[in-house]
């Protein structure tokens, strides 16, 4: 399809087989990789004939929405339900905005607005009124020694898992420090597994490796004491 002075490959999919084409992404959902609609396809970097996947950046291909945002101009999406025709046309979306009180963060969210990647704008930016979900979070903080501390993650649970921008309204989050720290305990069979988490104040789950100046920095250590305080044993976490 021609959009301009350039032309995009498109495609649909039938994401949930159900036989037809035109099931748009709704949040609430359970699980990232089920997200129960379509699945729509756009090659945005205009002609290298591949579509490209990615949940950490920006993706050419995402669940089926309302809309995608091309260059600077959203389109909305037209498919037929037996999937024959599919068009774009261009729409006028109306905006709210999401602020994260000027935190240095990269965002990846999804909506039936599109998939979307959000970093710069001093935490600040503008997005067409509709449910997200963030699929991932990346924190920049720098300490008093001027050390650049790198935390990624994803919102399991808390505000950031569903919300909504509203028209003409901003909606706010503090995320980030003071941290709390999280475990994850896992059992099969005879053996357990302990992961650790740093959780934000938006309940937001950052995962080790955390990096300080671009390097990833030892794993965590541990010790396992008794009731009366006597250490029975200790060590360290293990990546991957």
């Amino acid at each position: 399809m021609r959009l301009g002075k350039n032309a995009y490959k498109l495609a649909v999919m039938d994401g949930n087989f159900d036989g037809r084409y035109d099931k748009v992404f709704s949040l609430p959902v359970q699980k990232t990789y089920r997200v129960g609609c379509d699945i729509f396809a756009i090659d945005l970097n205009n002609g290298d004939k591949m579509w490209h996947l990615s949940l950490i950046n920006r993706s050419e291909i995402m669940p089926l929405g309302r809309m995608v945002k091309v260059q600077n101009a959203y389109y909305g999406i037209d498919v037929a339900p037996d999937g024959t025709t599919l068009e774009l046309k261009k729409v006028e979306p109306q905006f709210g905005t999401l602020d994260f009180n000027g935190a240095n963060a990269k965002l990846k969210l999804w909506s039936d607005t599109g998939d979307h990647y959000l970093f710069g704008s001093e935490g600040h930016w503008q997005l067409p009124a509709a449910k997200y979900m963030a699929l991932r979070i990346e924190l920049s903080q720098i300490d008093s020694e001027q050390n650049v501390w790198t935390f990624s993650g994803r919102p399991k649970a808390g505000p950031l898992r569903d919300f909504e921008i509203r028209a003409g309204q901003t909606i706010s989050f503090k995320t980030g420090p003071p941290f709390s720290i999280k475990t994850d305990i896992r059992q099969s069979a005879n053996r357990v597994s302990i992961g650790l988490n740093l959780e934000g104040c938006a309940q937001e789950q950052y995962r080790f490796p955390i990096l300080k100046g671009g390097k990833r920095q030892p794993a965590p250590t541990f010790k396992i004491v008794d009731e009366s305080g006597k250490e029975l044993l200790s060590g360290a976490f293990e990546y991957g």
